[in-house]
């Protein structure tokens, strides 16, 4: 478990998920369960804009019944959910998702930091580069397996 001074850091692991888009699609349930919990800020972290980008779509369209609202960092201002690659805390209860390839520098100014791992190649080395990062900042990441 993490300190006072460092975010809690959870690991969801999707044991029977090889394709990154179930990733993102995991991430946008974390999302919608995280705003439902009253969460202020949620910044999904990604690793280019392509991915910014079915991020985006995905958010609008990944329940038939409901759309999350939310912004690419360039228009984010006053939004609750941010998708872009710097990210900032901007409330104290702020939540870090992190999809992209490395641990973004800020990711000690957020209550807690998500990272969601499939098991395709290419995620699971630098899921496994950034659990190493957390444990040598002195946190304990949290593994969640997900079936």
């Amino acid at each position: 478990m993490s300190d006072s001074t460092n975010p809690v850091v959870r690991f969801y692991v999707l044991n029977r998920a090889h394709d990154p888009v179930q990733r993102e699609r995991f991430a946008c349930g974390l999302v919608a369960k995280g705003l439902a919990h009253g969460v202020g800020h949620i910044h999904i972290q990604v690793g280019g804009a392509q991915q910014a980008e079915r991020l985006d779509t995905l958010l609008w369209t990944f329940r038939k019944e409901s759309f999350i609202p939310h912004a690419l960092q360039a228009q984010a201002e006053g939004e609750a959910v941010v998708i872009g690659d710097r990210p900032e805390a901007l409330s104290e209860d702020a939540l870090l998702i992190n999809l992209g390839p490395e641990v973004p520098p800020a990711w000690q100014a957020f209550r807690r930091v998500f990272e969601v791992v499939v098991q395709a190649r290419e995620v699971l080395e630098q899921t496994r580069a950034h659990f190493r990062h957390y444990h040598q900042a002195g946190v304990t990441p949290e593994k969640y397996d997900v079936d």
